[in-house]
């Protein structure tokens, strides 16, 4: 999920007086790479300062902070910065602006950071048309903006009162990596729209593993010591059942066509299972077109490993349905396949 391109990592001290006035000197703070990957509208974003280049998000004592500049192109709102009186700006209504990391090309500038030193600007100010926005945190304590690299950060609880947006945190995955979802609350309308998307697609899910069940008592495993074997006992059925596959999950990527960026990460890691079962499939029905092989040990040969692929990606992508289904059933939220 994290792109490479040509990477600046900054381990910086910067010069708090030129930064945030000379007021500002002692306010000095360490932040840290939060490590986390962050999705907005479903979308793995970036954030690009006002020179194009890509800024980091920052972990300072333990929340994440991101740009507010990408957080008003967010919300449609014009950016604007006054020096004189450390003022952004937050007004008017343009449209919506989310960047995301598909945008990045070979050879951008992307400001890394391991680990490095901030500012803490207290007396720096945020509007939101017309008015004074102050940050607390759940204790009420004031929370002040942070300068990196002459950019302005708020920390993700603030994005989300300031934006209107829900907020969803998932520790690390089995990569380390975190993920934090922002996301507007989803109309009655949406929310019913993605409902019934997810309700046909796991339809179609279903009959997809159904006739992979079919392949399965055709062409059933067996474990000998510390192999697999799968032996062909009904060649006629299982021919019948790769074909019947195959139109499933022709059905299915017909329906993954949802305009949502809320499901895009669904749908393209839905479609990448559906390609590689296609393929899977369609060796495996070479194979017995030829009518040449009877038992196979998976993993001897390209046929070895394409059954296993048969034998279980249909129940992988019914499990990957079934758990897109449930999470905008109960909560509206689009997370990763982490518990699948």
């Amino acid at each position: 999920m994290k792109r490479f391109w040509k990477i600046v990592l900054l381990s910086l001290t910067l010069s708090a007086a030129a930064i945030c006035g000379a007021g500002a000197v002692g306010n000095e703070i360490s932040i840290r790479d939060p490590n986390a990957q962050i999705y907005v509208q479903g979308v793995p974003v970036l954030f690009p300062n006002e020179q194009g280049e890509y800024m980091p998000a920052i972990s300072y004592q333990g929340s994440t902070y991101m740009p507010v500049r990408s957080v008003g192109e967010w919300m449609g709102k014009n950016v604007g910065w006054d020096g004189a009186t450390k003022t952004i700006t937050l007004s008017g209504s343009v449209g919506s602006v989310i960047h995301g990391e598909n945008e990045a090309v070979t050879g951008s500038v992307f400001h890394g950071i391991k680990e490095g030193t901030a500012v803490l600007c207290p007396e720096r100010k945020v509007y939101r048309d017309g008015e004074l926005v102050t940050f607390r945190d759940e204790q009420g304590t004031v929370i002040y903006p942070i300068d990196f690299l002459g950019v302005t950060y708020l920390p993700v609880r603030s994005i989300g009162g300031l934006t209107g947006m829900d907020v969803k945190w998932v520790s690390g995955q089995s990569n380390g990596i975190g993920l934090i979802f922002l996301r507007r609350p989803l109309g009655s309308g949406e929310q019913s729209g993605l409902r019934k998307y997810a309700a046909n697609l796991q339809t179609a899910a279903e009959q997809l593993y159904n006739a992979s069940e079919s392949f399965r008592t055709a062409v059933p495993a067996q474990v000998v010591g510390t192999e697999t074997r799968y032996t062909v006992t009904d060649r006629d059925k299982a021919q019948a059942a790769l074909t019947d596959m195959q139109q499933q999950i022709t059905a299915m990527q017909q329906l993954c066509q949802s305009d949502s960026a809320l499901v895009q990460y669904y749908q393209n890691e839905i479609i990448s299972n559906l390609k590689s079962l296609y393929t899977a499939s369609q060796t495996v029905s070479n194979m017995l077109t030829r009518n040449d092989v009877d038992t196979v040990t998976e993993g001897m040969g390209v046929v070895g490993t394409s059954l296993p692929v048969v034998h279980s990606g249909s129940n992988t992508v019914l499990r990957m349905v079934a758990h897109m289904r449930e999470v905008i059933e109960q909560t509206g939220f689009i997370d990763p396949f982490s518990n699948v």
